[in-house]
């Protein structure tokens, strides 16, 4: 997927972006663009193919219907925000191939726990500040 420099640049934002509430991203997809699907408001479900390795800058922010999501075994880099504003969502376990997470990852988020592996080396500036 493209990166964007905001939420409004995703061609399903003005029409569909309160009626999606389902996603899922296939094996194929490898890269989760910047702000790919922040702002879907009524977004509860989300399943992330085995083919991702990267998560771009927000890009489930402000999706506060979301209660769980599973990141994918592959997965190296979670990018800035990326979990910003995500009320419900309350526990995730970063997978051990992640090596680079972005500063305010879980911002504002409702998160309580969450599981880092060894291979993440350095936490970022306000990762869990609510």
């Amino acid at each position: 997927m493209w990166d964007k420099t905001k939420a409004n640049e995703w061609p399903w934002y003005e029409d569909f972006r309160t009626s999606i509430t389902t996603v899922e991203i296939r094996d194929e997809v490898t890269h989760l663009g910047d702000y790919a699907f922040s702002d879907l408001t009524n977004l509860t479900s989300v399943t992330i193919g085995s083919g991702v390795t990267t998560i771009g800058k927000y890009c489930f922010a402000n999706d506060g219907k979301i209660e769980s999501l599973t990141l994918p075994a592959g997965l190296t880099s979670i990018g800035e925000g990326a979990f910003k504003d995500t009320a419900k969502l309350t526990s995730m376990v970063i997978p051990d191939s992640v090596t680079s997470l972005g500063s305010y990852l879980f911002l504002n988020s409702g998160i309580e726990e969450v599981t880092f592996p060894a291979s993440v080396t350095a936490i970022p500036n306000n990762c869990l500040f609510h």
